[in-house]
């Protein structure tokens, strides 16, 4: 018996499934706590320290302090195909024909069936990057990407 979906119309649908699970922890995430927690704060202030160890790195330290004049937004997700790839930067082809680049760190985390390096990544690839924008640079910290084969018939 012979499908009639198309090997995009397979990846998109596990794209959007994976969508939809990444949107549901980040859910439960930020909203832990039940509504009707009528616990009080606590009084006492956390100690802060600095943990980022780059010194070339701008961001956000472990405790959310960001250094003056530099401008930090909340995490963000890309979904899209690879359309340039180096050691520095993925540059990544959005549904609406525009372009993002996706600068790469020593901490960047990548996931791939054909390894976890910069080498396995390939033009044409499905991928979702989750990274953060800090100084109008967004920097990925995991790389997903993947193929799903084609329906035998």
């Amino acid at each position: 018996m012979k499908s009639d979906r198309s090997p995009l119309f397979v990846t998109m649908l596990c794209v959007a499934g994976l969508l939809v699970a990444g949107a549901g922890i980040a859910y439960c995430i930020s909203w832990g706590g039940r509504a009707d927690d009528k616990t009080p704060p606590a009084t006492q202030p956390v100690a802060q320290t600095t943990v980022n160890t780059d010194p070339s790195d701008p961001g956000v330290d472990a405790v959310g302090n960001t250094p003056p004049g530099v401008v930090t937004k909340r995490s963000q997700m890309i979904l899209g195909t690879i359309k340039q790839v180096d050691q520095l930067g993925i540059v990544v082809g959005l549904t609406d024909g525009s372009t993002r680049l996706a600068n790469l760190n020593s901490r960047t985390q990548i996931k791939s069936p054909a390894g976890g390096t910069v080498g396995a990544l390939q033009e044409g690839e499905t991928v979702i990057i989750h990274g953060f924008e800090s100084g109008g640079l967004f920097t990925a910290d995991l790389i997903i990407a993947g193929r799903v084969p084609a329906v035998a018939n």
